[in-house]
């Protein structure tokens, strides 16, 4: 809870960066089985364990489909 909300404020405050959004699927309410692999494929990518990766990448959907 705590990182997503660092996140958030840091998104909000941060310039846009070329690629960032790239790849990221559609935010969806009920993440689709393809969500959760991009999820769990994207904190391996990026060396982060545990669930909380999970729901910064569900934040990542968000901010990119709005």
């Amino acid at each position: 809870m705590n990182n997503g909300i660092l996140l958030k404020a840091c998104w909000q405050k941060s310039l846009p960066s070329e690629g960032f959004c790239e790849n990221v699927p559609a935010f969806a309410e009920d993440p689709s089985e393809d969500d959760k692999a991009w999820m769990k494929d994207s904190c391996f990518e990026a060396g982060i364990n545990g669930s909380g990766c999970r729901l910064l990448m569900r934040q990542k959907q968000q901010l990119c489909s709005s």
